[in-house]
């Protein structure tokens, strides 16, 4: 493997895992870092369609009234696998999401099992996130004692 591959594996592992650091600290706005301005969002709760959505204004606005209620976020993110090309990448990666909400005087966690099927591309020197599919496979809601 090639330095200049190694570094783009690196590069795109950073944005990977800033998108999650991102998400757990409410700084949704910071999207627009890490995926180009016209990028494709579809979103699968077990197996069904979501959401599909263009554009980070968009993501931003959805994932923005999806979590208003959740007042802790914390992402771990797990493997990566990724196949560089160029300037253009695909990846897959995986993330656990846990999510505290507060209803009806209670709180209660939800684990997130998630598969990203991610499509980068370099622009600039830089890597952005151009296409995600993000398939939440698994959703265990429970109440937090």
């Amino acid at each position: 493997m090639s330095l200049e591959i190694l570094e783009a594996k690196a590069a795109i592992r950073e944005v990977f895992d800033t998108y999650a650091i991102y998400s757990d600290e409410d700084r949704l706005e910071d999207y627009k870092k890490l995926f180009i301005p016209d990028a494709r969002v579809i979103i699968y709760f077990d197996g069904k369609l979501g959401f599909d959505l263009q554009g980070t204004d968009k993501v931003i606005e959805v994932f923005t009234a999806f979590t208003v209620n959740v007042k802790t976020k914390y992402h771990m993110n797990g493997q990566l696998l990724l196949n560089v090309n160029g300037d253009n990448a695909t990846g897959i990666g995986y993330c656990k999401a846990h999510l505290v909400s507060a209803e009806d005087d209670k709180e209660y966690i939800t684990e997130h099992c998630i598969r990203y099927d991610d499509t980068y591309v370099r622009e600039n020197g830089s890597w952005f996130i151009s296409h995600r599919i993000s398939h939440f496979n698994i959703a265990d809601k429970r109440l937090l004692l």
